[in-house]
């Protein structure tokens, strides 16, 4: 796909480009987005994204944090921010930047999933569930939110009868064909 025309449109396609994984489109994105002039603190938020790739997350946050959370770039900013804390294990400042981005938009399911992960990985499991159901709720085609509640049916507390209903719905969400069979393996250490 080329590069978009106006500088509008540029910013979200390279974001769309870096959740797919696109390098490419994404690089393609981002000089697109250099000659128009007023795009600096796109360009810094979509540096910092960029750096995600190589798994630079302290660099990335480094970038992202230039940009103001402000205006239309608030919310992206705020998402980069947490999702590169949440990769360098400061689940703490995680979960106040997600808790902020749910009290503004409490029906983005990204960032009850990324609020959900923050407390598994803090240990903290029946927040973690709720943020699973909450995720669930919002977006019920998404496998990943009952994949982790079973893990955590399963494994922290030992609820095999919910885990296995849980691994049952994330199957029914046709995940991509490496995710179900895990999901199998794991749903049939539960039976």
């Amino acid at each position: 796909m080329p590069p978009p025309a106006e500088p509008a449109d540029a910013y979200p396609v390279a974001l769309a480009a870096a959740r797919e994984g696109d390098q490419e489109q994404f690089r393609k994105t981002v000089e697109a987005l250099r000659e128009y002039p007023g795009t600096g603190e796109h360009l810094n938020l979509l540096l910092g994204v960029g750096l995600t790739f190589s798994g630079d997350h302290a660099a990335a946050l480094k970038q992202i944090s230039r940009v103001p959370p402000a205006g239309t770039l608030r919310r992206p900013m705020l998402q980069g921010s947490a999702n590169c804390l949440m990769r360098l294990q400061r689940g703490g400042e995680a979960e106040q930047l997600l808790k902020l981005l749910i009290e503004e938009d409490p029906l983005d399911p990204e960032n009850h999933r990324n609020l959900a992960t923050v407390y598994h990985n803090l240990g903290a499991m029946d927040f973690a569930l709720a943020a699973l159901q909450e995720t669930g709720r919002l977006d019920p085609e998404d496998h990943r939110a009952f994949r982790l509640a079973g893990l955590i049916l399963n494994a922290d507390y030992a609820n095999y009868t919910e885990a296995i209903q849980q691994y049952r719905q994330a199957l029914e969400k046709t995940p991509p064909e490496e995710v179900e069979r895990a999901i199998r393996t794991e749903l049939a250490q539960c039976l």
